[in-house]
């Protein structure tokens, strides 16, 4: 039996849909543990140096809850994403280099969002950016939404909305923020990591003081673990695209985003070996096509809304 998405991760399992990123949450904490203490260690002995240089003896009160305040300031910082990730979708869209949009693309996006005759209680986006860019695609982070210009000028606009608000209500983008948040030090670290890797490997020897600070920096990153977790996070977020899917087709959108894919993704989709150990966040095109069909093929091909979105 092959290994993909539609089988060990099914779309139609409702618990692992809705709530299997408590789970990986929870392991991703488990596997950071290590990296925890050797934090919480690292600055207990860095606290002690520093204010027995700065005063001549070491500050042990101080050695002794430093550490803690920063790991749980950390914790905190990374848990407040799932409740309220305030300032993350204009971070995001920053670095995506997006903008505000202008007026006419403003009342293009409003008028989308009326045609597509949105339910009572579904969740718009707090904020739209645009990004200026051929390409035809969105992202949703945190309460945020960014598309790309060529948008607005494609028939598209409007599938692609269905599409990413099925992200945005559900817990996609408050998750994601919480997930790269707390991947955040691995990923900041990850070229001087590298880099230290790649001169290790080719017998390079690094000083003793470099050295010591790299060695710091990799315990303190949790690089190992991130990397560890990254293929059962991407597992499930292949997961959420069909669920995502599965919403633009209940706001009537299912037919209508199987021909977008179909035009402008499909020819672009390459093979990936061993999927399941990748780090891949979307599922094979063709096999989100056959999804959004044969679900309107279940639904007698007649477009509808779900009463719970």
């Amino acid at each position: 039996m092959e290994l993909d998405s539609r089988v060990w991760a099914p779309v139609d399992a409702p618990d692992l849909a809705e709530h299997g990123y408590r789970w990986l949450l929870y392991y991703a904490l488990i596997a950071l543990i290590p990296t925890f203490i050797f934090a919480l260690f690292t600055i207990f002995l860095l606290t002690l140096l520093v204010t027995w240089i700065a005063t001549g003896h070491g500050n042990e009160g101080l050695a002794n809850t430093l550490p803690w305040i920063l790991i749980l300031a950390f914790l905190a910082w990374v848990g407040s994403a799932l409740v309220y990730p305030l300032g993350a979708g204009g971070y995001f869209a920053s670095g995506l280099g997006a903008r505000n949009p202008t007026g006419e693309e403003q009342q293009a996006y409003e008028d989308a969002l009326t045609n597509l005759n949105l339910p009572a209680g579904v969740k718009r986006p707090a904020w739209m950016y645009v990004r200026d860019s051929h390409e035809l695609n969105a992202w949703i982070a945190g309460d945020a939404l960014v598309l790309n210009r060529a948008l607005f000028d494609s028939d598209f606009l409007e599938t692609v909305l269905a599409h990413e608000l099925g992200h945005l209500n559900s817990m996609d983008g408050r998750v994601s923020v919480a997930v790269n948040r707390l991947a955040g030090p691995a990923r900041a670290t990850a070229s001087l990591r590298q880099s230290h890797t790649n001169a290790f490997l080719s017998g390079r020897r690094v000083g003793f003081i470099p050295g010591l600070m790299i060695l710091i920096i990799r315990g303190c990153s949790g690089g190992l673990a991130t990397d560890a977790m990254t293929p059962a996070w991407s597992a499930w977020w292949r997961l959420r695209e069909h669920v995502a899917d599965a919403y633009a087709a209940r706001l009537g959108q299912g037919e209508q985003l199987a021909t977008f894919l179909e035009d402008h993704a499909l020819l672009y989709d390459i093979p990936i070996k061993r999927i399941w150990t990748s780090d891949e966040t979307h599922p094979p095109v063709a096999q989100r096509i056959e999804r959004l069909r044969d679900q309107a093929g279940r639904d007698g091909g007649q477009p509808g809304q779900s009463e719970q979105l």
